[in-house]
């Protein structure tokens, strides 16, 4: 399955509410400057094809089947990411993360931060944020596995 058919699966199956707005370059590129980071060229280009999503039927999904993962609320506004890193961090969130997603009890899913003069990777480990514990942990080897994760507690088909 490609990047661009795991990005749209996943916001087919689980995005609630009014369409999408994509984000736009010069946004994500404030976000990064903003924050001293460059972010994963998946999450870019989910991002600018789709941008921020509501999923609250995930939770459902995970309670209802009994499954592991935490559930995602929403994939954030890049303006919610900048106040959200910032206010994690003087909350006791690593400043070697950068939110990006929350769960339903405001945890955050995060990336490490990258040097902004670093290469741009083309994806990224997962991290989850326990805002009570303070404490952090890798969920994912990278973004687009992190969302097939979900899509396959959905789909059937996609655990073959």
């Amino acid at each position: 399955m490609t990047r661009a058919e795991i990005h749209q699966l996943f916001v087919s199956e689980f995005h609630e509410g009014e369409p999408p707005v994509p984000v736009a370059t010069p946004d994500i590129q404030r976000v990064e400057r903003e924050l001293s980071t460059v972010f994963p060229q998946s999450y870019i280009t989910f991002m600018q094809t789709h941008g921020p999503v509501r999923t609250p039927s995930l939770l459902s999904l995970i309670v209802d089947g009994e499954h592991e993962p935490w559930d995602v609320m929403a994939i954030s506004d890049t303006g919610e990411v900048v106040e959200g890193t910032r206010g994690s961090w003087s909350g006791g969130m690593s400043e070697r993360l950068i939110y990006f997603a929350h769960d339903s009890m405001g945890n955050l899913f995060c990336f490490l931060r990258t040097a902004p003069d670093a290469p741009r990777p083309d994806d990224a480990e997962v991290w989850f944020f326990d805002h009570e514990y303070c404490t952090d942990s890798k969920v994912a080897d990278s973004f687009d596995e992190w969302l097939l994760c979900y899509l396959k507690l959905k789909r059937e088909d996609l655990t073959r």
